[in-house]
């Protein structure tokens, strides 16, 4: 419904939005296609409004009083490897599905060498997250729950600047598109500093 009051506007507040619409219409008008837009009810549709409805388990986000710290610690961060358009840490950002504003999806297919990366990746994403970080030599803040027993752990310590446990407060993460404090997680959370011309 929001995409569809867009288009029959033509405008949006949201500069994310904006873009997306322009976009659309200079290549409507590049093929010579008119748009006509309509609302499909989920009665018939029931396919991407289930898609609408999912919840994703890995969207986790650091607190924003965590982040402004961080930030002002590291910052500033030049793209976020995993996020979306309502979630970005940064104004550059690449994602996991198609999104508005991404980059591009999939952050592991895309150079990070002239980066200053923030990096909040699904936790089963770690080991792919800083081996791509060692390897290619990336400066990267991640922020990670601190797994010794996880073969990426020995990795992380032996290559990264430096890196120290969050309190409690600062380790408190919200879900999802959720602006509330997400129920304190049981593993404990790492600021991992990857600065490759600082070791």
């Amino acid at each position: 419904m929001v995409a569809l009051g867009v288009l029959n506007a033509g405008s949006s507040r949201s500069p994310v939005l904006m873009a997306q619409y322009r976009q659309l219409h200079e290549m409507c008008n590049s093929m010579r296609v008119k748009l006509r837009v309509e609302h499909v009810s989920f009665v018939l549709n029931d396919w991407t409004d289930r898609i609408s409805q999912e919840n994703d388990s890995t969207d986790w986000t650091l607190s924003a009083a965590a982040f402004r710290r961080l930030y002002g610690r590291y910052g500033p961060d030049s793209v976020d490897l995993s996020a979306t358009e309502l979630n970005t840490c940064c104004d550059r950002f690449y994602s996991r599905r198609h999104c508005p504003g991404a980059l591009a999806t999939n952050a592991l297919k895309q150079s990070w060498a002239a980066e200053n990366s923030w990096a909040n990746p699904p936790f089963h994403l770690l080991g792919a997250v800083v081996n791509k970080i060692v390897t290619s030599g990336a400066t990267a803040t991640l922020i990670a729950p601190i797994g010794r027993a996880q073969p990426w752990w020995a990795v992380t310590e032996e290559n990264c600047f430096e890196w120290e446990q969050l309190s409690a407060a600062d380790g408190a993460y919200t879900h999802g598109l959720s602006s509330v404090a997400a129920r304190r997680p049981f593993w404990q959370t790492a600021v991992i500093r990857f600065a490759p011309d600082r070791r």
